[in-house]
């Protein structure tokens, strides 16, 4: 059976949040880092080296956690189940299976400047993104930057300029003071993999946490 891709100091680290949360030592949303350039600490669990930031985007990529809300120096991470299994199963992976999908749930759709969508972010959270410049766009190049590296082993160089151009434009709309509700639902399609460039189930459930925290972004700062 195989085994997530992650070091011992990234073993540790999951196996320590869950054993914290479980335990009620911190909450089920953590507050993670201090952004110290000699490392960083997880407010609850403890401190952890310079390799921190590194780890944990490991275990987002590794779909072991989900972060939420990100600015400078701190972010708010999640486990999922995922996660709570590895650390169960000593990090193996579950089998593979063909997954069974209510795309109904992820692909959502816009109607006068209002996204529906169930997500992550709760309201103030997203008041408090939306209203700040400086950390909406904290959390659409963490998004984004996500979003990007997710995908781009699996796309011909071809595929991946289109994407990457389409991040670019999507970022371009939510930074213009004045967004587009009809283009944002075009670019979110399009990174979605229901546009012009074409990918696979594997690729499109890939996306689908990224997407779905960009839109309630767009909902929450189309609202305004």
């Amino acid at each position: 059976m195989a085994k997530y891709n992650l070091t011992d100091n990234q073993k540790k680290l999951l196996r320590d949040i869950v054993a914290k949360v479980i335990g009620g030592k911190t909450e089920p949303l953590i507050p993670v880092y201090s952004g110290r350039s000699d490392g960083g600490s997880i407010i609850g669990v403890g401190d952890y080296g310079s390799s921190l930031r590194g780890d944990l985007q490991q275990l987002v990529k590794e779909k072991l956690l989900s972060v939420y809300l990100v600015s400078s120096g701190k972010g708010n991470y999640s486990i999922t189940q995922l996660g709570y299994d590895a650390v169960d199963n000593d990090f193996q992976k579950p089998p593979e299976s063909t997954p069974q999908v209510n795309l109904g749930a992820y692909i959502n759709t816009m109607h006068g400047g209002n996204v529906q969508a169930a997500g992550y972010l709760d309201n103030s959270e997203l008041k408090q993104i939306v209203n700040d410049p400086s950390l909406l766009s904290d959390q659409l190049e963490n998004l984004t930057a996500l979003l990007l590296d997710s995908v781009k082993a699996d796309l011909e160089a071809s595929a991946l300029i289109k994407y990457t151009e389409a991040i670019t434009e999507l970022k371009e709309q939510f930074n213009s003071g004045k967004p587009d509700s009809s283009i944002i639902t075009r670019l979110t399609g399009t990174l979605a993999f229901f546009g012009d460039i074409e990918g696979t189930i594997s690729l499109i459930l890939r996306v689908m946490p990224y997407i779905n925290n960009l839109m309630l972004l767009a909902s929450a700062l189309l609202s305004q």
